[in-house]
């Protein structure tokens, strides 16, 4: 029999202490609990050291091989960031934690409650004990460093959500077997079939695998109506530091939530779930959530975690549960004996904790295996299938006479099929022989006739045909509205007559004032001042460069010049560097060497090795990055680069574009590209000119949490651009990539994508072998051009629509391998 110990923290922080703490003793299952009162001060150095040592526990981790998912970066360019770390630093800072923890839980109206429990309590009784808080950084502090677990050795620490309800009992069906989901999720640098080879050891389960599974599938699986007793996942995970929300990596591409699997989880709960364990990183927050569902118990790691002591926690909770350990004993000693590892493996015992619904109590491993109510279900079906399966006498002799009847029909069907068989007229065998030979033919004609095609789109020879097949395509996609989270503020014809160009710096400041007042998002100045205008004398400079030191939310731009350092344009020198972006346009020269000068990517950002010479412009991020990011940031969603190198916004993962992608051949893919996804719109977004701002003409309230970009739109002033919309000025550009970015997250618009070489050879490979069906089928000539010409109406169309979807599917290469498959099998066939 165990001991419930729950301590309620109430409210309060390291800054304020906590004024109201309540311990509430369950014993023998009384139904009411033994209760003591008692208070904690403020700690604000111990929330000091704990944030220190998490940030040294992160620098140290960077060097392994971690369960982290897509962890959750901090963009904020300003903060010093750690990168070297002593081990001897570490481990003394480790001892401080721990005596300063110790020392704050000495407080006398803490301890007298602590000597309560102690004269209630057996140090030879399993106790749980079980933390309730709403502080986060109490949650994720490692609660078993108290010396009240060294001195009970039955005893382990669980987490719990502030609400719970009790869950009803269910008794599953199949009593013979502990069915266990096993997720083996995005398992990118770490080894997860160690998980799966342990796992697969227990004795009397039964384990339904899902590697990398979409998210319906898995959602699918856990509505199995046998119900589940555990389900596990391996892979990658984190927890948002800021929303606290637990994300899980279920396959290389995305990423969910347990809101995601809401009711899907119910559904498992209510047809038994007992256990969830998430061998990954930092899952606090999906305890969190999961505990809020009411699920029974959950083991999570608390930071992230190193694959070798995932791999060692797994076999040692697994072997001392399925031993015959309680739940909560399992966990301990499976936790303390990651101790061994520490020496290379810093704080690997401190790493899982349990998250608990109060309501439920422990239970082991038989426990899972026994429901009584059930075998007499069990007994019940064996009588009946022993009754079917035992005829009587007369029932015996009446089957051996239907047997007897039966043989002697089978021998005359057979002997009229042979009789039919024979009756076959011989032209008929030959046509069928024919048919089959005709279409070996077509396959064997279509491979390499595809192969040769692949090859010469591999040379790019169709490169440049494919680039204007997918403009017509996006060109012909139905129109969608501006985007009303932008607005842009141009500088016409009109401006240049009353204010000059360029924009003296005094009308400049006046301008950023003026919509700063108004609060709009952020603001993305898509002019260049590296120089002061008109002269750094003139009072308009000083005012300018103190409304760049003063705004954090204004985005500034430089060019790197495409490489060449005597082109490149420097920043304005008053504004942080971590508020510029740059504004360089790519467009196809380079891969159709210089026949194509359209553009259709866009750089979101770049490392320091592309800047290959010396240049001005140092940012590595895009003007349309800085400007989604801090959108989406302000709305809860930060943008992180995942392990890939890949941004990623949420669940959204923007792939970078790789050479050989839809019909680039010859890309130089450096860098993180994008496709742009242009919006199929005359008008981006509402434009005003500058003038209506400055002279008070607009209803300034439409700026408010809106992405505010600064430009010249005068005609005069070149600066247009060649798109598959046709020719657009480069703030326009901007517009689109910015648009595109946040409505992938906001609006699950979706991202261009493209087949790897593999599907567009096989998608190729179809409509040539439906040129060659065309020709064996249809033997007139008129029908058969008919046919032909509907089949590439076909592909077009399904070219088109796959495209709304996002894909770039081959046209060019398709038609192609169709024509010439036409042709030989006008000669061959």
């Amino acid at each position: 029999m165990s001991i419930l110990v729950v301590l309620k923290l109430g409210k309060g922080d390291w800054q304020q202490g906590f004024s109201n703490i309540t311990v509430q003793l369950w014993e023998n299952n009384n139904q009411i609990p033994l209760q003591f009162i008692g208070s904690l001060p403020s700690a604000p150095e111990l929330g000091q050291i704990y944030q220190h040592w998490r940030k040294l526990y992160k620098a140290l981790s960077g060097n392994l091989s971690f369960r982290r998912g897509s962890q959750v970066l901090d963009i904020e360019f300003d903060e010093e960031d750690v990168t070297q770390v002593c081990d001897e630093e570490f481990f003394t800072l480790c001892d401080q934690l721990k005596h300063n923890f110790n020392l704050w839980l000495d407080y006398p109206a803490f301890s007298r409650l602590e000597g309560q429990l102690r004269t209630h309590l057996n140090i030879n009784t399993e106790i749980r004990v079980i933390i309730e808080t709403e502080n986060e950084q109490l949650r994720r502090f490692p609660w078993h460093i108290w010396r009240f677990f060294e001195d009970y050795p039955y005893a382990e620490v669980s987490l719990s959500p502030l609400e719970y309800r009790r869950t009803p009992k269910v008794k599953r069906q199949n009593v013979s077997q502990v069915r266990i989901l096993a997720i083996l999720g995005n398992s990118t640098g770490i080894d997860v079939e160690q998980d799966k080879q342990m796992l697969q050891q227990l004795q009397g389960v039964e384990i339904v695998w899902l590697v990398e599974p979409q998210r319906q599938e898995l959602d699918d699986k856990l509505w199995d109506e046998q119900g589940w007793d555990i389900f596990f996942f391996a892979g990658h995970s984190w927890t948002h530091d800021e929303q606290g929300t637990g994300y899980l990596e279920i396959n290389p591409t995305q990423s969910i939530t347990i809101e995601h699997l809401r009711n899907a989880l119910k559904a498992a709960l209510a047809n038994g779930l007992k256990l969830g364990i998430f061998n990954s990183c930092d899952g606090l927050g999906l305890g969190r959530e999961l505990a809020s569902l009411s699920i029974p118990q959950i083991i999570v790691m608390r930071e992230a975690i190193p694959d070798v002591v995932a791999q060692n926690f797994l076999k040692m909770f697994l072997r001392s549960f399925s031993g015959g350990k309680t739940f909560y004993l399992a966990v301990r000693e499976a936790r303390e004996r990651l101790q061994g590892l520490e020496s290379e493996f810093p704080c690997a015992s401190w790493l899982p904790v349990i998250c608990q619904n109060p309501t439920e109590t422990s239970f082991s491993w038989p426990q899972l295996q026994k429901y009584p109510d059930t075998i007499q279900t069990k007994n019940i079906v064996q009588s009946s299938d022993t009754i079917q399966t035992q005829p009587t006498a007369k029932n015996q002799n009446t089957v051996e006479s239907l047997d007897t009847i039966q043989n002697q029909n089978t021998v005359k069907l057979s002997n009229t099929i042979k009789t039919q068989d024979t009756a076959k007229t011989q032209p008929s065998r030959v046509l069928e022989k024919f048919y089959k030979f005709r279409l070996t033919r077509l396959l064997l004609m279509s491979i390499p006739l595809t192969l040769v095609v692949m090859g010469v789109r591999w040379l790019g020879l169709l490169q440049s045909m494919e680039l204007k097949a997918f403009d017509m395509l996006m060109r012909q996609r139905p129109s969608e509205s501006a985007d009303s989270r932008l607005l842009i503020i141009g500088m016409d014809e009109k401006d240049i007559s009353q204010y000059g160009h360029p924009l003296p710096d005094d009308k400049l400041a006046q301008l950023i004032n003026t919509i700063n007042a108004h609060q709009p998002a952020v603001i993305g100045i898509d002019i260049f001042r590296n120089i002061p205008v008109p002269s750094k004398t003139s009072p308009g400079y000083q005012q300018l460069s103190q409304t760049l030191q003063n705004s954090d939310n204004v985005i500034a731009i430089c060019s790197s010049g495409n490489g060449s350092e005597t082109q490149s344009i420097a920043p304005p020198p008053q504004i942080s560097k971590q508020q510029v972006g740059f504004v360089d346009l790519y467009d196809d020269k380079q891969p159709t060497n210089g026949q194509d000068d359209t553009v259709r990517r866009y750089l979101l950002s770049r490392s320091a090795s592309l800047l290959e010479v010396p240049s001005r412009c140092q940012t590595s991020y895009s003007f349309a990055l800085q400007l989604a990011y801090r959108y989406l940031d302000a709305q809860g969603i930060s943008g992180v680069p995942n392990e890939d190198k890949n941004w990623q916004f949420g669940s959204v993962i923007f792939k970078r574009l790789r050479n050989r992608s839809g019909g680039y051949q010859r890309l130089n893919d450096r860098g993180n590209q994008l496709f742009i996804n242009y919006r199929n719109t005359p008008q981006i977004a509402k434009q005003i000119p500058i003038r209506s701002i400055l002279d008070g003409h607009f209803d300034l309230l439409r700026i408010r949490d809106r992405i505010v970009l600064i430009g010249v739109t005068a005609a005069s002033v070149n600066d247009s651009h060649d798109t598959p919309l046709g020719e657009i000025r480069g703030i326009y550009i901007h517009s689109h990539v910015i648009s595109e970015m946040i409505s992938a997250v906001k609006d699950e618009r979706p991202l261009l994508w493209s087949w790897p070489q593999w599907g567009d050879m096989l998608w190729i490979w179809v409509w040539s072998l439906t040129g060659g069906i065309i020709v064996w089928k249809v033997r007139r000539p008129l029908y058969k051009g008919i046919g032909i010409s509907v089949a590439v109406v076909v592909l077009w169309g399904v070219c088109w629509f796959i495209l709304l979807q996002g894909g770039w599917v081959p046209f060019v290469p398709s038609i192609l391998a169709m024509v010439i498959m036409v042709g030989f099998a006008e000669t061959k066939m």
